[in-house]
């Protein structure tokens, strides 16, 4: 779920390779971890969340269409979106 994780302090980070697979397909592969706090007191590392995955994109001229499949502890996710998030 998007924005699942929410509070006053947040820590994320991600990461994503991105590659063709043929004529205007690509895929990628992903990982994302983080965590959220309250307050400066209570950061606990032993709350990262850490996510792992892959995707499609379907360049067009002037946006990409995606789909992108994500696993965790909780479950697993499942994502359909025009344009890149960056």
């Amino acid at each position: 779920m998007i924005n699942r994780f929410q509070d006053k302090g947040k820590f994320l980070v991600n990461a994503e390779y991105r590659f063709p697979l043929w004529r205007k397909l690509g895929g990628n592969v992903f990982m994302d971890g983080g965590l959220i706090w309250p307050s400066w007191s209570g950061i606990r590392l032993d709350n990262t969340v850490v996510d792992i995955g892959w995707g499609l994109r379907y360049y067009l001229q002037n946006f990409v269409v995606r789909f992108d499949m994500g696993f965790s502890n909780e479950g697993m996710g499942i994502y359909f979106n025009f344009g890149h998030v960056f």
